[in-house]
């Protein structure tokens, strides 16, 4: 039976980043890069002036505003958000696609490095296609839990009324039926955990076909994506740590407050300090090794679960039916019995096909007295 170890699984992860420490930093830079490259596409398209002005209106006090003046000051913001959000959406999936199948070939195809395993090719589009699916039915999935939760929170609530139940007993039905709804939420999810290794590895869509490969495996999928999603609170908060050391320091260390990084985004150039390129690269690179590492120790490990999972290969059915192939023939043995005569010109006991004869009947030479042969050698006669 199949099957796989969790503490394996986790360790493929984390030993990515022993093994490949300049792929998982190329992970973290692509992503980065592409993440850069999106405000700067977007503020091209002109949001770079109405972003600017934002910033500029905001001021101590701003949060008492009335909201119809904040509304007023973004909506040429929004409007321009809701034209470039699928772009933002098909460069997104396409960059976590890549990313991810790099991270499946180091794990389930080691050798086939390339440049930090990186590729753009049929299995990646197969990788952001399932990525878009499993999105739209996560979504579908959630409100239609919301809606049943609803439901049943009304038709309950209705009951309780009825006998006149406090509110302490109420709320611990209602949350009986919310934790049941995310454990049905949790459940679809995990059985359809191997949808992006299986594609990978299939080089197809592969999606409903998770269920079936996940079956009798959901607690430990379960156990492994918990402590993943621990892991990765960890490492997203480490890397908010040094994004926000990064700008406390570029804000004026010691004398920052609150309203200093707004007045820094404010006025860009109050960046523009010395050693401030320097500092900016070393934390873009820790940044993108955090990025990179993400990647490698929440991704890596499905992987190597599918592969403790993933059926063994199965033989051609027409092989099973084919006549079987005859043996191969024995060496020839070697013969007992030489009959070739003894090649005159030898100097040794062999016959003339290399081998010594088994039976000997040399004749005592006539002009020999020793039982030797004029030339010194011993006849072997094989008769």
């Amino acid at each position: 039976m199949t099957d796989f170890s969790i503490g394996d699984a986790l360790g493929s992860g984390f030993g990515l980043l022993g093994r490949r420490p300049v792929s998982v930093l190329v992970w973290g830079l692509v992503s980065l890069i592409a993440g850069a490259a999106l405000p700067l596409a977007m503020f091209g398209s002109g949001m770079l002036t109405d972003y600017l002005a934002l910033l500029r209106s905001f001021r101590p006090g701003m949060a008492s505003s009335p909201p119809a003046q904040m509304m007023q000051l973004m909506a040429p913001l929004q409007a321009k958000m809701m034209v470039l959000q699928p772009i933002i959406l098909v460069v997104t999936l396409l960059v976590q696609s890549v990313i991810g199948a790099a991270v499946f070939r180091a794990v389930l195809e080691p050798r086939n490095r390339g440049l930090a395993y990186l590729r753009l090719g049929p299995r990646e589009l197969w990788l952001a296609l399932v990525n878009f699916v499993t999105r739209v039915l996560a979504v579908i999935l959630i409100l239609a839990l919301a809606v049943v939760g609803l439901v049943m929170g009304f038709a309950l609530n209705a009951v309780f009324e009825g006998q006149h139940l406090d509110w302490a007993t109420r709320s611990i039905a209602f949350i009986v039926i919310g934790a049941a709804l995310f454990a049905v939420l949790i459940g679809v999810c995990v059985r359809f955990s191997m949808a992006w290794p299986m594609t990978f590895a299939d080089g197809q869509f592969r999606l409903f076909e998770s269920w079936g490969l996940t079956r009798g495996h959901g607690w430990k999928l379960f156990g492994l994506g918990l402590v993943l999603a621990i892991i990765s609170v960890v490492v997203v908060l480490v890397f908010e740590a040094v994004a926000a050391v990064f700008v406390i320091l570029a804000a004026g260390g010691a004398r920052w407050n609150p309203w200093a990084v707004l007045q820094l985004m404010q006025n860009p150039q109050s960046l523009l300090t010395p050693g401030f390129e320097a500092g900016l690269a070393v934390g873009a690179l820790v940044a993108a090794y955090l990025t990179g590492a993400l990647y490698a120790i929440t991704m890596a490990p499905w992987a190597a679960a599918y592969r403790g999972l993933r059926p063994p290969p199965v033989a051609d059915a027409s092989a099973m039916f084919a006549d079987p192939e005859p043996p191969p023939a024995p060496p020839l043995a070697a013969e007992a019995h030489d009959h070739g005569q003894a090649d005159p010109q030898g100097d040794s006991g062999e016959s003339s096909d290399g081998h010594e004869d088994d039976h000997e009947h040399g004749h005592a030479d006539p002009h020999a007295g020793s039982g030797e042969s004029g030339d010194g050698h011993g006849h072997d006669h094989g008769h």
